[in-house]
C-alpha cells in the first residue's frame, strides 16, 4: 500500500506544483507594476517586452530578490546556484530517483539508490564479468565518483542535480521547451563561508565535496557511505546537501557554468519544518522525496522574519516562467550566446568544418 497523507490522499497524488505555487517569488518585481499592452501595441512585442525583463534581471543575478537579507540570521558567506525546469509542477529530482522509484519517490531509500549506483558502475567498468561492449571500460583512471560525473551529463540515471552559477543559463532551461506549460526557476543559496572541501559525505567539513580523494589517489570510492542494514545512511549525510564541481570533466559543464547538488536522500528532521497548505499539514518522510531528492528548505518569502535554522545547510527559492514568454525569452538569451548549440557543444561535429579549414589554403598535390 501507499503511505498516505492525514487527508487520506496518496503521497503519489501530493501536488508538488501547488506546494511551489505556495511559495513562489513574485514575479510582477521583474516587469512593469501594471504589465498593460499599451494601445496599438502588437502581442508579440508585448510579450517580447515582458520576457526582456526576465532576461535582464538573469543577467543582473536577480537582484530584485533580497536573498542574502532574508538569509541575514545565517551569518557568513552564501554561494548561489540556480536550476531551471520546464514543467512548474516538477519537484526538484535527481534522475537516479526518479529511475529507481518509477516516480513513487517514497520508495527511493538509500539502499535503493545505493544499489543503482553500484551497479551502473560496475557495468561502465566493466566489474560484472561481462564481456567487452559498448558500455563497457569506461572511466579508465576515474574515481567512482568522477565517473557518475560524467555519466550524468550523458543523460546515465544518477543521483547529482544540475545547477548552475549562470542564472541566463538555469533561465534557458526553464523555458527551452513546452511553450504551452509553465517552467520553473530554483534559486538555491547554500551556507559557504568556510570554503572547505568534503572528501566523505558522512563527515561535512565544507559545502564542496570531492569527487576523488586528493589524500589517496588510489582510492577510487564514492565520496558517501553505505547505507547501514537497515537501508539508511547516517543523519549527516541525509541531512547535508554539498556542490560537487565537474567542470574539468566535461566541457558541457564548463559551457554551462555547471555543478552538482549532491547530498542524501531527504528525511524529515526537527529543523526542516516545510508545510503545504494544500496537504493542511507538514510534509512528512515520505512526502518531502517529491518535493526535492535533498534536504533543502523551501521558503515561502524572502521575508528575513521567517526563522532561519542554523543547522540547515540550503535553503531554495522559486520562480514561475510564465508559458508564453518561453519562446521571447529564449530568442533574447540566443543574442547573448545562451542556446542549445552553445550549451552542448559537439566537439565531433565540428571536426569537419576543422579539416575544411585546415585544407582551405593547402598546396595542391
Amino acid at each position: 500500500m501507499s503511505p498516505t497523507t492525514a487527508r487520506g490522499r496518496t503521497r503519489e497524488h501530493f501536488d508538488v506544483g501547488g506546494f511551489f505555487t505556495e511559495r513562489e517569488l513574485d514575479g510582477t518585481c521583474l516587469v512593469e507594476q501594471s504589465p498593460v499592452q499599451e494601445a496599438r501595441e502588437p502581442e508579440v512585442d508585448f510579450l517580447q517586452r515582458r520576457a526582456k525583463k526576465y532576461v535582464d534581471a538573469a543577467s543582473n543575478d536577480f537582484a530584485q530578490f533580497p536573498i542574502d537579507r532574508a538569509l541575514a540570521g545565517w551569518n557568513g558567506k552564501l554561494k548561489i546556484v540556480f536550476r531551471g525546469q520546464v514543467d512548474h509542477r516538477w519537484g526538484m529530482n535527481s534522475s537516479l530517483a526518479r529511475a529507481v522509484s518509477s516516480n513513487r519517490f517514497h520508495l527511493a531509500d538509500e539502499q535503493r539508490l545505493y544499489d543503482a549506483e553500484k551497479r551502473i558502475i560496475d557495468a561502465a567498468k566493466n566489474r560484472r564479468g561481462t564481456s567487452a561492449s559498448p558500455s563497457s571500460w569506461l572511466g579508465l583512471n576515474m574515481s567512482d565518483g568522477e565517473l557518475l560525473a560524467v555519466l550524468q551529463h550523458h543523460e546515465a540515471p544518477t543521483r547529482f542535480i544540475d545547477v548552475t552559477e549562470d542564472p541566463r543559463v538555469a533561465l534557458y532551461f526553464a523555458a527551452e521547451k513546452e511553450d504551452r506549460t509553465d517552467g520553473r526557476l530554483f534559486v538555491i543559496a547554500l551556507k559557504d563561508e568556510e570554503n572547505r572541501t568534503t572528501t566523505d559525505g558522512s563527515n561535512p567539513e565544507g559545502p564542496w565535496l570531492a569527487l576523488s580523494n586528493p589524500n589517496d589517489p588510489d582510492d577510487r570510492s564514492l565520496p558517501w557511505p553505505k547505507p547501514s542494514l537497515r537501508g539508511r545512511s547516517q543523519g549527516s549525510w541525509t541531512n547535508s546537501v554539498y556542490l560537487a564541481d565537474a567542470g574539468s570533466l566535461d566541457p558541457r559543464m564548463k559551457a554551462q557554468r555547471g555543478l552538482f547538488l549532491v547530498g542524501g536522500r531527504i528525511r524529515a528532521y526537527p529543523d526542516l519544518n516545510m508545510s503545504s497548505e494544500n496537504l493542511g499539514e507538514y510534509l512528512d518522510g515520505d512526502t518531502l522525496p517529491y518535493v526535492t531528492s535533498f534536504a533543502v528548505d523551501f521558503r515561502k518569502s524572502t521575508n528575513r522574519q521567517e526563522r532561519i535554522n542554523r543547522s540547515t545547510r540550503a535553503y531554495a527559492w522559486t520562480l514561475r516562467i510564465p508559458s508564453e514568454l518561453k519562446p521571447g525569452i529564449r530568442v533574447l538569451l540566443a543574442k547573448e550566446g545562451i542556446s542549445h548549440d552553445s550549451l552542448f557543444p559537439d566537439y565531433r561535429e565540428f571536426k569537419r568544418l576543422a579539416d575544411s579549414l585546415a585544407r582551405e589554403r593547402a598546396p595542391k598535390a
